[in-house]
């Protein structure tokens, strides 16, 4: 069950929602968004559009971009990479924004935001991460990040509203969802027994895998997700007890037909740090000499190949892209 708003002393309305959606905004600009009985409401109080925002999560960025474009976005969550415009969709409308991860972004308020959209979990400390935000009264949105598909669509909503492109949001909603039913329904009619057993291969331990991400891929492209949705599959490696590396018994009883990995290196809040061919290739051609994993089924035919987990609207892509792999067969209709 959602839990209900709380209005701290300080001045700020600590919001949750269904599905995972919490946000935080400053009382006294007026930029609140609230829960009446458990649903959040659908529309924001908001002084003006915000026109300099800096925003974090590469979701929301993307997001961001295809809603409003690039000129009303003054920072972001990563550099730019030359490579990275097939990780992300949106790369090459970021190409001239400054952006680094929080972590080193320096004084981004020097770009004088007046709106900063943050990971989630930054909430519960960001006035020590980020003291200048509540100092000089900048509006604050906090976002989780999405674990359903209607999440997606929640925050896409939400972000309309906030930036006054409701009618933008709810038509990159309506794509979305048109292209997912037209997937839903070519990917019903694989039987029970054909259906591909998938599983996912963190070249970087728990960071670079987004099991949520992967169950709402895996779900939409017909497939059987061997993973699940947590990261109990990760063991200490023995050489180094720092490092979580994937079991071999997720990929020895597991069966997979297909392994997918993920090409980008994240942090541990989702951000890009890279895109790393070379790096992720290493972890990839290990799999092909480990004598234990020589019986599986996609190690054995060579079936493991890279995939990008989008976690906004280009969810569809990664949906498609998953369902080329596992049924090369099967026309999408493009």
């Amino acid at each position: 069950m959602p839990k209900k708003s709380i209005i701290f002393p300080n001045g700020l309305c600590f919001s949750t929602k269904l599905l995972s959606l919490f946000l935080i905004v400053s009382l006294c600009l007026s930029n609140v968004i609230t829960t009446a009985n458990g649903e959040t409401q659908s529309s924001v109080q908001t002084t003006s559009n915000p026109q300099r925002i800096v925003v974090f999560p590469l979701f929301a960025e993307e997001m961001l971009l295809e809603m409003i474009g690039p000129e009303r976005i003054v920072y972001v969550g990563h550099a730019y990479f030359e490579n990275g415009d097939e990780y992300s969709p949106t790369m090459e409308l970021m190409k001239h924004i400054a952006g680094r991860n929080w972590q080193n972004s320096g004084n981004f308020l020097e770009m004088d935001p007046n709106l900063v959209i943050l990971s989630g979990y930054l909430s519960i400390e960001y006035n020590l991460i980020f003291p200048e935000l509540e100092e000089d009264n900048i509006p604050v949105l906090f976002l989780d990040t999405p674990e359903t598909i209607d999440d997606i669509k929640s925050i896409l909503k939400t972000l309309g509203e906030v930036v006054g492109a409701l009618d933008k949001a709810d038509q990159m909603i309506q794509d979305m969802d048109a292209e997912l039913r037209k997937i839903a329904e070519i990917v019903s009619t694989i039987p029970a027994e054909k259906r591909v057993r998938v599983a996912f291969f963190s070249t970087d331990g728990p960071h670079s895998f987004q099991p949520y991400t992967f169950n709402m891929i895996t779900n939409a492209a017909g497939v059987i997700n061997i993973n699940g949705t947590n990261t109990d599959y990760y063991i200490v490696d023995s050489r180094n007890s720092d490092l979580l590396i994937m079991s071999e018994t997720l990929l020895t009883e597991g069966n997979p037909d297909l392994i997918v990995y993920d090409p980008a290196v994240n942090d541990s809040d989702g951000s890009l740090l890279g895109v790393f061919d070379d790096y992720t290739q290493r972890y990839v051609e290990s799999l092909a000499v480990d004598p234990i994993l020589a019986a599986a089924p996609a190690i054995l035919h060579g079936n493991v190949h890279p995939l990008y987990l989008h976690e906004s609207q280009f969810i569809v892509q990664s949906v498609k892209d998953l369902v080329r792999l596992a049924y090369p067969d099967i026309s999408l209709g493009e």
